[in-house]
């Protein structure tokens, strides 16, 4: 895998002009941003909403549906699911840029959900607004880093017979 990407680097290097290094930052940041939103989405599905079903997020599905009692408790617990389901697809799904995109549409409407739900949230530490405006602006970042990147995939391969 890594001799297939050298390989596709070394054509792009020699294609497009772009520099071996330039091309293995790009790569590199894009794992870790991966990484990154995988981690994010699985933990606020696992912690707040599944383990400790965080009074929060119960109370803000609570004023933007009309769930109540265990329904909205369920309710949370299915967007725990959900969300835990999406950081799995940010570990196999190929195509990032896809992600990242999809990513800059529903950051801003979470972000507007929450202020609906609670406009008093914005005032806590850590709150949605800071958050998903710093994750909206890495989606931003990755959509535009992830752009034609390097690829073991892309390197033709056959194989000849086996000795």
């Amino acid at each position: 895998m890594g001799t297939a990407l050298s390989f596709d680097v070394l054509k792009r290097w020699i294609e497009k002009g772009e520099l071996p290094r330039t091309q293995y930052i790009r790569v590199f940041i894009n794992v870790i941003v991966t990484m990154l939103f995988f981690f994010v989405w699985l933990y606020h599905g696992l912690v707040p909403k599944i383990i400790v079903k965080s009074p929060e997020e119960v109370s803000m599905l609570s004023s933007l549906t009309s769930l109540e009692g265990t329904a909205v408790i369920k309710g949370v617990e299915i967007i725990g699911f959900l969300e835990i389901v999406f950081a799995g697809v940010w570990v196999f799904y190929r195509k990032k840029r896809h992600l990242h995109a999809l990513q800059i549409i529903v950051f801003p409407i979470l972000t507007i959900s929450a202020l609906i739900a609670s406009p008093s949230i914005s005032l806590h530490p850590f709150n949605p607004v800071t958050f998903n405006a710093s994750l909206w602006i890495l989606s931003i970042i990755g959509f535009l880093i992830s752009r034609d990147l390097p690829s073991a995939t892309s390197c033709k391969r056959t194989r000849k017979g086996v000795i």
